[in-house]
């Protein structure tokens, strides 16, 4: 998978991403948090940044594009109609655009509001067959769990969001979101529902993961202990304190627990 991993070692557990093609090292960063952690990677790896992506607008994950255009000739891409959101914006796209990174990889752009109104989530695409092999989630899908709606989001269309893009991806797709929050997301789903595949996954992760999840996890990993995706809220339908809600209130009540958890 042509994308680097930067963990950004501060108090929220930030993920940026450096999405580049082998063949010609041109390269998207995905909400850089430490610009000058990101030139080390650049410059260590003679990448050619090219693009910023901003997935939404929270400090935490524009914070580090005025060093990176600072450095370098860079476009800075966000959602079309929230051009207010920052500055520095130079290049706006709709659901549905095309980007590509260099000749082997396309990025595509998709709405997915519910931690902001504004949330953008993407795609890697094969750019010889189409087919999706991972999302940049930002802060809408999390390892074993989902963002909060507290500062200008809406649990409603966190809810849409995941129905309507995660709820849909293949098995196969792989998972990057913004944070590493995995082992708490994994502990809250335990106090929720101990199924074997939660409690064996917390386990083997908390013995694993020295300082983050170095090893990003897969579609049909999250099925198996995400409580918000649509497997485990049909699960949930069983559980007495969940029986007699609909789909959307399952969701909602789970994001209501994870909130005071």
């Amino acid at each position: 998978m042509p994308v680097i991993q930067q963990y950004n070692f501060n108090n929220l557990r930030n993920f940026s991403y450096l999405i580049y093609c082998s063949k010609s090292n041109i390269t998207a960063i995905i909400d850089p948090f430490d610009g000058f952690k990101t030139k080390e990677i650049i410059e260590k790896n003679n990448l050619l940044p090219k693009y910023i992506i901003n997935t939404h607008n929270h400090w935490d994950h524009i914070q580090g594009n005025e060093f990176l255009t600072d450095s370098y000739d860079l476009e800075v891409i966000y959602q079309k109609g929230f051009e207010q959101d920052f500055q520095g914006i130079t290049k706006t796209v709709n659901e549905g655009d095309l980007l590509e990174i260099g000749d082997e990889y396309i990025l595509e752009f998709q709405r997915s509001p519910g931690h902001t109104e504004s949330h953008l989530a993407i795609f890697l695409k094969d750019s010889l067959n189409s087919s999706i092999k991972a999302i940049f989630s930002g802060d809408t899908l999390f390892n074993a769990g989902v963002g909060n709606c507290k500062n200008g989001g809406n649990v409603h269309d966190l809810y849409q969001t995941v129905v309507n893009i995660y709820d849909e991806l293949d098995d196969e797709v792989i998972v990057y979101p913004g944070h590493d929050y995995l082992i708490n997301n994994l502990k809250f789903a335990k106090s929720v529902s101990e199924s074997d595949d939660i409690c064996t996954i917390l386990k083997k992760k908390s013995q694993e993961i020295k300082e983050y999840n170095e090893e990003p996890l897969s579609m049909a990993v999250e099925r198996k202990i995400n409580l918000f995706l649509k497997e485990k809220r049909e699960q949930l339908k069983n559980h007495p304190e969940f029986a007699k809600n609909e789909d959307e209130q399952i969701f909602i009540k789970l994001r209501q627990l994870r909130d005071k958890w």
